[in-house]
């Protein structure tokens, strides 16, 4: 009976500790900011991977337009090539989904984990204020792609 007991606390403890994100190295920032501080390659056909993307994680505030759509090909294979640095095969399979938000004079599409597209669609309304985690993964032919992470609506 005590062998389950702890085997119940320590399974408990693994899920708290788990869900209790830490957003520390994500960096208070405007949305202007977080897209400036993407680097990407120069030449129209290339595309560029960020192999440490701890320095380019951000905590935005931005206003959903109410624009949801399926991701393109080919941001989802640079998403895929990325997940692939990090040795997780299927990563792009986590995100099928962009948002389209706006923020100090940029409209831009942010790939969102499936796993928050239904939250993020009843909780977050058109023309409504959000808070979004996001981490810059690289550039398709210099089109930025960052993934949202988390979000909440701001009061």
């Amino acid at each position: 009976m005590r062998t389950i007991s702890w085997l119940g606390l320590v399974v408990l403890a693994v899920a708290v500790g788990l869900t209790a994100a830490d957003w520390s190295a994500y960096k208070q920032a405007k949305l202007s900011q977080a897209w400036a501080s993407a680097t990407f390659a120069k030449e129209p056909n290339s595309q560029s991977l960020e192999a440490a993307p701890q320095q380019y994680k951000f905590a935005v505030k931005a206003t959903y337009t109410g624009r949801l759509r399926k991701m393109s090909s080919k941001r989802s294979h640079l998403i895929s090539e990325w997940g692939k640095t990090l040795h997780a095969q299927d990563f792009a399979q986590h995100f099928e989904q962009e948002v389209e938000v706006r923020a100090d004079g940029l409209t831009v599409w942010l790939a969102l984990q499936d796993v928050l597209v239904d939250a993020f669609s009843r909780e977050i309304k058109a023309g409504g204020p959000v808070q979004l985690w996001i981490m810059y993964v690289g550039a398709a032919q210099q089109d930025r792609i960052f993934l949202v992470n988390e979000f909440q609506a701001v009061k």
